[in-house]
């Protein structure tokens, strides 16, 4: 018998099935999502950044910006909780009821000292749960923005790096492939 979602759409059978999609089905699927969302006018995207937590600790955080309210329930259910956003490295959001501007946070601690193979396998984990999340973005993985925070201070960025902001500086120190 084929699993369907709760708005009646199958599972497909390439995708794995996961903890993540055995939650979902319990959910529209990720294309009435996303349909839902480009309806409300939202522009749900996801950032992931690294945050300092404590000379000891550091985590990966996850935040979902502008979710319709389905997605926030499947999001809770998957482990993420209501925020504000968070406003750079060291400072986190704080919980609070989903008002206008919160997220959805997830946090991935890690203690510092850790392996470094730890961490690879922390980040291929988060690049999974951010392809699964994309699905559900009307702009798809376009939404999906790695070292970057919900709210930014644009006018600091350009103060701090030469080329104007984070992600650029990023992709100028990249290694040539």
């Amino acid at each position: 018998m084929q699993t369907r979602y709760r708005c009646g759409h199958a599972l497909e059978h390439s995708q794995d099935h996961t903890d993540w999609h055995l939650a979902a089905v319990s959910y529209p699927c990720p294309a009435c999502l996303r349909a839902v969302a480009a309806g409300q006018q939202k522009q749900t995207a996801a950032y992931v950044n690294l945050q300092q937590l404590s000379p000891a600790m550091a985590a990966f955080v996850l935040e979902v910006a502008d979710a319709p309210a389905a997605l926030g329930e499947l999001l809770a259910q998957q482990g993420y909780a209501s925020s504000t956003p968070s406003r750079d490295e060291c400072t986190p959001g704080y919980p609070e009821r989903l008002e206008t501007g919160a997220v959805w946070r997830k946090e991935f601690h890690f203690a510092v000292d850790i392996s470094p193979g730890f961490v690879l396998a922390l980040m291929e984990m988060l690049k999974h749960e951010t392809m699964l999340l994309s699905a559900y973005f009307p702009a798809g993985s376009k939404a999906v923005a790695f070292m970057a925070f919900p709210q930014r201070n644009r006018e600091l960025e350009s103060e701090l790096f030469e080329h104007g902001c984070l992600e650029k500086a990023w992709h100028a120190s990249a290694l040539p492939a």
